[in-house]
């Protein structure tokens, strides 16, 4: 059985209750982790998620001191210590996993020769009809003892269990059909929500975020992305996920 962590604040209310309930179709248990600020130090409105059925949710007093890279671990590892099963999916709030297609990977996979495991994942950007045509991975999949804070806080968050070396890891789970499993919605936001986004997350220095969004926000969609230069394809109406700007 899987026990799902899910990290979340409410710049990603639009994703949440998706993201819960795909996890429920494959999970003993499923904790949410938060904290009681966004990352840019402003109080959080986590009310939304305090009371949902099967879902056990946990906030955290904001540490301003502490840097981003090191909250985003300490969600994840204050889920973790509340999963009830051998195996963590560690999920972040804007990480869609077709939990249809997961559980029929789950029912008839035999072989559980890896420690981890990431998910093959279509990304989106600005709104959820355009989806690059380069795919991604998301999510890990570990076994609760491999749990190791010196690697779970280390630089490269929940991806530094696998880029260690001899660690045994199954890269990229997709369907029976070799289709990803994942949608990631991370840019899919208004141009008020990517800036809220960047203003406190782990990536806040790699580039002039604010002018990057607020030049892609004064024209409509152009076919790429500022983060990757990807590439898209519009798929609207082709997923049954319903997420709306």
């Amino acid at each position: 059985m899987i026990s799902t962590v899910i990290s979340y604040c409410s710049l990603d209310q639009r994703f949440i209750h998706a993201v819960i309930e795909e996890a429920k179709k494959f999970s003993h248990d499923i904790t949410l982790v938060c904290f009681d600020h966004l990352l840019n130090g402003s109080p959080d409105n986590v009310s939304d998620v305090l009371d949902i059925p099967g879902v056990k949710t946990i906030v955290l007093p904001f540490d301003r001191s502490r840097p981003s890279r090191y909250l985003h671990s300490l969600l994840r590892w204050e889920g973790a210590q509340h999963a009830q099963s051998e195996w963590i999916l560690f999920l972040d709030a804007d990480e869609i996993l077709d939990g249809d297609g997961f559980k029929s990977w789950l029912d008839t996979n035999q072989s559980w020769d890896f420690d981890f495991s990431t998910f093959d994942c279509y990304w989106y950007f600005r709104d959820p009809k355009y989806q690059a045509t380069t795919k991604e991975h998301a999510g890990l999949l570990m076994r609760r003892g491999q749990l190791d804070s010196t690697v779970h806080f280390a630089e490269g968050e929940r991806w530094a269990y696998i880029w260690r070396p001899n660690v045994r890891v199954r890269n990229n789970i997709t369907d029976h059909q070799g289709q990803p499993l994942m949608h990631h919605y991370s840019w899919v936001r208004t141009q008020q929500e990517m800036l809220a986004k960047v203003g406190g997350w782990g990536h806040k220095h790699d580039k002039d975020w604010a002018t990057l969004i607020n030049e892609e926000f004064s024209r409509e969609f152009n076919g790429t992305d500022f983060v990757h230069g990807y590439t898209y394809v519009n798929v609207e109406n082709y997923y049954n996920i319903n997420i709306k700007l």
